[in-house]
């Protein structure tokens, strides 16, 4: 009868308990363009994520796929030691490096002009790679966005790009 009553009281206490739930993408903010360098515009941006369990929850890879009007343009791959935070949302700092080449391809600068305005539609899929109670599990994440580009320079020299949500 003794046992009876444990089994019925973990039973009771096990069904009555939630098992830990999985972080949540909840969106990216704060994309900037940060310079040229090789050939290769550098943005940066943040990937927000929400962690609703009651205990931290380690960081520890972040892959995604940047597509620029359809087109992929970038594979960002990072290495991560951060602690998504219990009960909060967490940012992931993304570092971004997009060829001139394959992000505007298509835009075609103005011979003899200074810059050129065009809308582009950006998207980030991937995942972040986290560790709970020590077991590992992907948080994917898809992103798109439409900003206005403006471009100054001529053809590949490009010397500054600023990027504007489009609301």
């Amino acid at each position: 009868m003794k046992y009876f009553i444990l089994v019925l009281a973990a039973t009771f206490l096990l069904a009555g308990c939630d098992g830990p739930a999985s972080p949540e993408y909840v969106e990216i903010r704060n994309m900037k363009f940060k310079g040229i360098k090789n050939k290769n515009i550098k943005l940066v941006a943040d990937a927000v994520f929400s962690n609703p369990n009651n205990f931290g929850v380690k960081i520890t890879q972040m892959e995604c796929d940047v597509f620029v009007d359809g087109k992929k343009s970038a594979f960002v791959q990072q290495e991560l030691e951060s602690t998504m935070p219990a009960n909060s949302e967490f940012s992931v700092p993304l570092k971004i490096d997009v060829p001139v080449k394959k992000a505007f391809k298509g835009l075609g600068m103005a011979i003899g002009g200074i810059f050129k305005k065009k809308k582009a539609l950006v998207r980030m899929t991937g995942f972040i790679r986290v560790k709970m109670a020590g077991v590992g599990m992907k948080i994917p994440f898809d992103y798109e966005e439409e900003y206005q580009v403006k471009l100054f320079g001529k053809g590949e020299d490009l010397e500054n790009v600023e990027l504007e949500k489009v609301d």
